[in-house]
This record gives structure tokens, sequence and C-alpha cells, in this order.
């Protein structure tokens, strides 16, 4: 084989990796979601709907350590977003009391955090092979006056590192299909990665990949906490959420403003 035949063939290879890396059934997502949302938005008891007329205070319940993060750093997360929420609302909303506070905030470990640190290890394993491969073939370039006994071991190697590659891609969509089966017994509940109970008074977190995400989880169910039931539609919006189809946003939209200075203005 030639070396250009040898370097398209692996090219459209790591085409197709790399796009499995970005790969996600939503379809089935979408529909698990659809299924288990209930025909009408959840009503709440006159006595455990949080008020806004004086702030609510909270406090931190069970806490894992498993999620690496200590107390004080999710504590600080946790205040960026009620202050974010206040700057909006143009209002104190939560305080700290570990002592007194009803609200509860607990960060529980499960299928979904794991099956999120499995598949982020995985796909950097995936990345850093397709990494490798490409300065392969950049070294391979600079070097001028190529054997046939080259080629051919060229070839050897880049099959070798197809394989192991090949290997990390089918775990990876392994680990996928875990998870939605996981989802799939879970009902409603395995896919959230936050809820707000407003029966116990509980927001739970239940997986993130950064500070970043988790500051969007928090406000989100803080956002629930001021007693708002339903979604946004609004794909951009961070009160966008099932049955809806959302994309990745940090930041509130203009809807999600509007909702909160309404809640918040309720007589």
């Amino acid at each position: 084989m030639k070396k250009k035949e040898i370097l398209i063939a692996f090219e459209l290879l790591f085409l197709v990796i790399s796009l499995s890396l970005l790969h996600f059934d939503y379809t089935q997502y979408k529909e698990l979601a659809k299924a288990k949302e209930p025909a009408e938005t959840r009503a709440i008891a006159p006595d455990k709907c949080l008020p806004c007329r004086a702030p609510v205070a909270y406090k931190l319940g069970e806490f894992d350590s498993r999620f690496g993060i200590s107390r004080e750093e999710f504590l600080k997360v946790t205040e960026q977003a009620i202050h974010n929420l206040e700057a909006t609302a143009q209002k104190k909303l939560f305080f700290y009391d570990p002592m007194h506070a009803k609200l509860t905030i607990t960060l529980i470990y499960d299928e979904r955090q794991m099956y999120g640190e499995r598949s982020k290890t995985l796909q950097n394993k995936i990345s850093m092979l397709i990494q490798d491969y490409h300065e392969q073939e950049k070294e391979w370039n600079s070097i001028p006056g190529h054997s046939e006994a080259d080629y051919l071991e060229l070839e050897r190697r880049l099959s070798l590192e197809g394989d192991v590659i090949k290997t990390q891609v089918d775990a990876l969509e392994n680990l996928r299909k875990e998870r939605y089966e996981f989802q799939n017994r879970s009902g409603r509940d395995g896919i959230a990665a936050g809820n707000c109970d407003f029966n116990e008074l509980n927001i739970n977190v239940y997986s993130f990949e950064s500070l970043e995400e988790l500051n969007k989880i928090l406000t989100h169910e803080f956002i629930h906490a001021l007693g708002v039931t339903n979604h946004i539609k609004n794909p951009q919006a961070l009160m966008c959420g099932e049955p809806y189809e959302c994309d990745e946003n940090n930041s509130l939209t203009t809807d999600d403003i509007a909702l909160i200075r309404k809640v918040v203005t309720k007589p």
C-alpha cells in the first residue's frame, strides 16, 4: 500500500472515531424523558412552597466526598449561583444557616456521576491516541526518502493503533448503553443531574463535570425552590428542561430573567 493510500485510509478511520466522540443517542434520551414527564405540571402544597417575601435559609446535608470537591468549595459555588439570582431579582432570596435552615442541599453520588467520570476518562484516552497518531504522521512527513519497508512498518504501527482506539471506542459505546439502561430503570429521576424536592425541601445534586456546570445546576434548582414548577421551552434558557430539547448554556437568558422577576414579585 502506498503512503498516500495509507494516510487516506487512516484519516477516514480517525474521522469516524472523532465523530463517534461527539455522538450521543439523544433520540432514546428524549423519548425516555417525554415518557416519564407527568401529563400536568406538578403542584406545590401551599405549606411547602418557599416564600419570596423573606429570604430562605439553606444548609448542606448529605455530602459525598467522591465528587472531589470540598464543602467550602461547594458553598462558594452555591453563593455565586445565589448572588447571580439575587442580582437579577434585585432582592435577597437565600442565606446560609447550617443550624436552623429547612432547605437542604445534598450532593449524592450514584450511577449518573460514575458514568460521567468513566466516559470522560475514555474520551481523554481516545483523544490522546488520536493526537499520537497525528504526531506520527507529522514526523513521517518531515523525513524524506522513505523505502517500501518504511511504508510497511508505518502501516503495521497505524493498524495496531487503530485496533487500540477501536477497542476504546467500543468501551465508550458500551458505557453509553449501560447509562441508558440505568436511566430506563430509574425513570425520569435517572436523567436529571439535579432536582428540587418540594415535599422534603431538598435540592439534590447528582452529577456535574465542572464547577461551571455545578453553578448552572444549582441556579436552575434554586429557581425551582422559589416555587417555579415548570420549564422554559427556550433551548438556550437555564430553566430549559424535560420535555424540551435544550442547548448547553451557562448564562441566564432574557426568558430566565423574566421568570425570576415574575416569581419574586408575586404578592
